[in-house]
């Protein structure tokens, strides 16, 4: 007969669910027994009370390795969730008793979205002065593994990795610029296949803005400009700009500002098929702790107040 569910949750201690997940880490009874500092018989006990509990085997064979059952995954699982979410609980109590401590490692990879944050981290630091805030270039795969605690960047369509949120912030509408020596005349109208004669510098292939532009081109039998450097850099852009002739794509917020600087000119050309969002990515089905959270809603909060400034609006792109 098989054991009810609110049977099942009553029954179960938290000591089991750590005992599962040191089981899960260690691979093995002994090593388990090890890990939490108490004799091989007591760890062969707590998984036969489990059992009991559950009405159910944790492990497929009788020897000391650790190879779950079904329902043993499923507890493993259950066990990493729950303590999880009880250790951001415990962090969010002391938060609120203590004041917010901590630090946060920030990815951005786009002028725009960097021009777009920083206001915000100056005023999320002065309500904040505990949690101390790093800026690095890192972000899919840095925010996948726990390196970068959240990231800002172009989100192309909006799709990535499953372990992954994505959250627009504001739109940006893409430009072709070319740098002052470039060989079109002025406010010339070419057709796409005179400007991919050209020199360009692109951002590297796999990169939203690339991929976009790619598929813009091929929807429209082209290929590729056949002389081009790949950057995934601004300045680097910049510095490219300036040292040659070569065309390029940018936000229409940094291509008004190479203007601005003469280091660029914006070549009419249409490209509305290449807009896209900046996005604030960060895990998912991972508990946030505090700070993260704190900073996540803070910075949602400030994208509703951006929204109802016009300045900022144009700043940044919002509609």
């Amino acid at each position: 007969m098989s054991t009810p569910s609110s049977s099942i949750v009553s029954r179960l201690k938290f000591r089991h669910l750590r005992f599962m997940l040191a089981l899960a880490e260690t691979g093995s009874l002994a090593r388990t027994a090890e890990r939490l500092s108490v004799s091989y018989p007591a760890v062969v006990k707590t998984r036969l009370e489990i059992e009991e509990t559950l009405g159910a085997r944790l492990l497929a064979g009788r020897g000391d390795a650790a190879v779950f059952t079904e329902i043993g995954t499923c507890l493993v699982q259950a066990s990493r969730r729950i303590l999880a979410e009880l250790d951001c609980a415990g962090e969010e109590i002391a938060a609120l008793r203590d004041g917010l401590h901590g630090h946060l490692v920030v990815g951005v990879r786009s002028p725009d979205a960097l021009q777009w944050l920083t206001p915000a981290i100056v005023q999320f630091r002065t309500h904040f002065p505990g949690v101390s805030v790093s800026l690095v270039d890192g972000l899919h795969e840095s925010i996948a593994c726990g390196e970068v605690d959240i990231g800002f960047a172009r989100a192309g369509p909006m799709h990535g990795p499953q372990d992954l949120a994505f959250q627009p912030l504001f739109t940006i509408r893409s430009a072709v610029v070319g740098s002052g020596s470039h060989a079109l005349p002025p406010r010339a109208r070419p057709n796409w296949p005179t400007l991919l004669a050209l020199p360009w510098v692109l951002p590297p292939t796999g990169t939203p803005l690339r991929d976009r532009f790619d598929e813009f081109l091929a929807m429209r039998g082209l290929q590729g400009p056949a002389n081009s450097i790949a950057i995934s850099d601004a300045s680097a852009q910049m510095e490219m700009f300036r040292a040659g002739s070569f065309l390029g794509l940018s936000s229409e917020s940094v291509a008004q500002h190479l203007v601005e600087r003469r280091i660029a000119s914006i070549v009419v050309a249409k490209l509305t098929a290449l807009d896209d969002h900046v996005a604030m990515i960060w895990r998912n089905h991972v508990p946030l702790h505090p700070v993260l959270l704190q900073f996540k809603q803070f910075v949602l909060a400030y994208q509703q107040q951006a929204r109802s400034a016009p300045g900022l609006a144009r700043a940044t792109g919002l509609p």
